[in-house]
Order: structure tokens, then sequence, then C-alpha cells
């Protein structure tokens, strides 16, 4: 996979990865459990080694427990011992029932009837060591609007934005599903307390009219 030839190919020091995917589609899970074989082999040959599996679980429920006390995940100070330091994932984009047993998990970061995206955004941000990072492509709506408020004031007190990419097509990013999007893909870094610490940050702005995509979310540990 491209994030573990990026790591090959920027690195001359010995790596041990240990990469979880997460993918409830069963045929998309198989056929990434054939590309992380080839991949395990690639590395292999040049010496980093990769321990893969593939999750095929709801990944918001498999982690619930990150956000059952705010003490323990995106309020804490103390970054999890067992976290992730990279997650990259394009997650689905609709919205959940009160009801929904995924929203009844992060009620302590949404309100009322959010997008299913943000809180696969919790919960990966509360999975991560401090110092960690995500790469997330999304709609641009948690941005704004009083669904979001909680998850903004929650999120981005212990995720510090460090790059933005933003989509200017509406139409072009799911044309075959006949779905309008505004999206955004987002960089940020686990910087607890970051915001009451600034010192002259800035964020990269970027933006274009194409896409790609990618439907699987991606965990990855290294050393």
């Amino acid at each position: 996979m491209s994030i573990c030839e990026a790591i090959a190919t920027h690195t001359n020091r010995r790596i041990d990865i240990e990469l979880e995917a997460y993918e409830t589609d069963v045929y998309l899970a198989d056929l990434l459990e054939i590309c992380l074989c080839y991949t395990k082999d690639w590395l292999e040959r040049r010496g980093i080694s990769l321990e893969a599996i593939v999750h095929r679980d709801d990944f918001i429920l498999a982690h619930a427990s990150s956000l059952d006390n705010p003490q323990l995940a995106l309020l804490s100070s103390k970054p999890r011992s067992s976290g992730f330091d990279l997650a990259i994932s394009n997650p689905p984009y609709f919205k959940l029932q009160k009801s929904d047993p995924r929203t009844q998990a992060a009620g302590i970061v949404v309100h009322g009837q959010p997008n299913i995206y943000a809180l696969f955004m919790a919960v990966t941000a509360a999975t991560l060591n401090n110092g960690g990072e995500m790469v997330f492509i999304t709609p641009r709506s948690y941005a704004a609007g009083p669904y979001f408020r909680l998850f903004r004031e929650t999120f981005f007190r212990k995720m510090k934005p460090v790059t933005i990419h933003l989509f200017g097509s509406r139409r072009d990013a799911f044309r075959r599903d006949e779905i309008l999007q505004e999206n955004v893909v987002l960089i940020a870094k686990r910087v607890d307390g970051w915001w009451t610490n600034r010192n002259g940050d800035t964020v990269q702005i970027s933006s274009c009219e194409g896409w790609v995509t990618c439907l699987i979310l991606v965990c990855v540990r290294y050393r």
C-alpha cells in the first residue's frame, strides 16, 4: 500500500510496522488482505517488517470504549499507551438517528443527528497516541452548524490542524452516486494542550478541482 511504500522510501533504518485496517465490505476486505500480503513481501525485501490485520468490524463500535470516559479519551491529558501513530480514512457519509448505537457510543462528542463521518474522526482522535497524526477525507460540514458544535469543541481541543486541502467541485466527487458533497482533506496532529499554547502556528491550505477516492480506514503503529 502507498503509505508503506512511502515509509520504506523515506527511511534508512529498521522499522517494524503494525497495521490495522477496518472494512465491513467482505469483498473489499478480501482484496485488501491480498494487497497486504504483497505489501508484506515487498517490505521484507527492504528490511522492514509488517504485521497487518484486516478487521471486518464496525470501527466506531469496536473502539467505542475510547469515548466512554472523557478522562480517558479526547479530554485526557495522557496519551493512550496502546494507541495508533497514524490513521488514514475516507469514512462513509450519512446521518445517524439518535437511537443508533454508534450515536449513543459517541454521545460525549456529538449532538442531535450527526453525520457518521464525524464519529469516525472523534473515535480515531481518541485512539491516537499523543503526537500521532490523522489524514481524513470528509465533507467540510463539520466546520459549522449546531450538530457539530460539541464535536468541534472537543476535537480541536486535542487535534492540531496541519494541512487542509479543499476540492473546488461539488459534483465530481460522487458523480456516479448522484451525491453532492463539499469535500476537504484534513491532516491533523494530536497535541494535547496545543490550543492554549499556540506560538505562531500556521496551517497550510490548498485547493484543486480533482478527486481521488479511497474507502478503507487504515491505522498504523510503527517503532
